[in-house]
């Protein structure tokens, strides 16, 4: 569907393609999540999709050409696309672009944008052809070769420029990061493209930091770090995060997915870590021991658990009642008989290596959390805390392939709970008591 004769690259198709050496690169900082969530959706919008996606955060504070680079050096496809978490591609950005850099070999393309909640500071520059003998601004958004950005040093460490040169040819404005990285590109002989089409959104508002690092101030960090494993699955894992969000609870969440789960791409973008996994047990393990020194607490829930209102708090005031603290809601299903989802002290985690029992892989590791905090005294029961599981042992959700698999374990896992009960629960108790 050509839209345009001249050049033929400005089209936009009905259906999703994937260019599977393209990686889109956006680069955000911890306080914009909520905007982060409009520029990834973007990109999962479009009509050309890339292979990757690289949601690059700035959790040290380098600033945004120094963050911009520690994505770039992530990219293993040949092309990258660029996006500041506050701007938004329109729907046919990513096609218009990878067509116009198939087709005319450029290194670097770009097209242009309209400005939401101010105005466009180059107006002149759109649909002006690139000229090496006067070159004009452009913006980050751009299409590349991944080698030729990394030939002109990033955004970082641009090379061999002419300071008076790129102030004559800064049009006035301030001399970005984007505007020294396509000099340096041009500079080492490289192709600039301009696309004459609005392909995105530029959005001025208050808490634009122009990607300065003093401009914004790292929120608190998580005392809590929630972790739920999962496998094929990803719509409980939606209805789990917007309840959890929606209660407000200050806790980081993350889905532990099996890295062949062919579902990985419809789970929460920005709440998913890849794991080797192959069991629950596994799962959480791998994501839980390397996160026992950054979190205080760390805790456990099902995919098919729903924490109702004020859960956090409870859990929270039980957790600091005593050290190596082990904790557990009612799940309305047993009761205080199980702890079917747990929340603990880190320490716990770091002394005795693991989270949950490494010898069991699904069932019974809520039975030897019970052996094990009953017998240390440090399992608490909050019965108002209350984490609903959607079991289809009591008909609060249909059985499926995963129920079907766990099942199959009950004799190798009761064994290994026999086991661990009789050789390593003494040792394990005197560890943490």
């Amino acid at each position: 569907m050509v839209l345009e004769i001249e050049p033929s690259y400005c089209c936009l198709r009905t259906t999703l393609l994937r260019a599977k050496d393209l990686t889109v690169v956006i680069t955000t900082i911890p306080t914009r999540k909520d905007r982060l969530k409009k520029a990834y959706q973007s990109v999962h919008d479009q009509t050309l999709r890339p292979e990757y996606i690289i949601v690059q955060t700035d959790t040290e504070k380098l600033g945004a050409p120094a963050n911009r680079d520690a994505g770039l050096r992530r990219v293993k496809t040949p092309y990258v696309a660029f996006l500041d978490d506050d701007d938004y591609f329109y729907p046919d950005h990513l096609e218009t672009l990878y067509n116009a850099i198939q087709e005319t070999d450029a290194d670097i393309v770009y097209s242009w944008f309209d400005v939401e909640g101010g105005t466009d500071p180059f107006p002149e520059n759109f649909g002006k052809p690139w000229d090496n003998e006067n070159p004009v601004q452009t913006t980050v958004t751009t299409l590349c070769k991944t080698k030729t950005v990394r030939d002109a040093g990033g955004y970082s460490n641009t090379y061999g420029l002419n300071e008076e040169e790129l102030a004559t040819f800064s049009q006035g404005n301030t001399v970005g990061e984007d505007f020294r990285m396509v000099m340096s590109a041009m500079t080492n002989g490289a192709k600039i493209l301009h696309v004459p089409k609005k392909t995105w959104a530029y959005v001025h508002w208050s808490g634009n930091t122009s990607g300065m690092p003093d401009r914004w101030v790292s929120p608190d960090p998580a005392r809590m770090l929630v972790i739920v494993p999962s496998r094929n699955r990803p719509e409980n894992a939606h209805r789990l995060l917007t309840k959890i969000e929606g209660s407000g609870a200050p806790v980081d969440v993350v889905f532990a997915i099996d890295e062949d789960d062919e579902s990985v791409s419809e789970y929460p973008p920005f709440n998913i870590q890849t794991v080797k996994g192959g069991s629950m047990v596994a799962a959480l393990n791998e994501v839980a021991v390397p996160n026992a020194n950054k979190y205080l607490y760390i805790g456990f829930l099902g995919d098919d658990t729903l924490p109702r209102a004020g859960w956090f708090g409870r859990i929270l005031q039980a957790l600091e009642s005593q050290p190596n603290s082990m904790v557990y809601g009612n799940d309305l299903i047993h009761g205080p008989g199980l702890p079917t989802a747990i929340f603990m002290d880190s320490n716990v985690i770091r002394t005795l290596g693991f989270m949950a029992p490494p010898d069991q892989k699904h069932l019974f590791v809520d039975n030897y959390w019970k052996a094990l905090g009953e017998r240390s005294g440090k399992l608490v029961y909050v019965p108002d805390a209350i984490i609903e599981h959607l079991h289809p042992l009591v008909s609060k959700a249909e059985n499926d392939e995963v129920y079907d698999k766990v099942n199959t374990l009950w004799g190798h896992d009761h064994d290994a709970y026999n086991k661990r009960v009789e050789t390593e629960l003494d040792n394990d108790v005197r560890k943490i008591s």
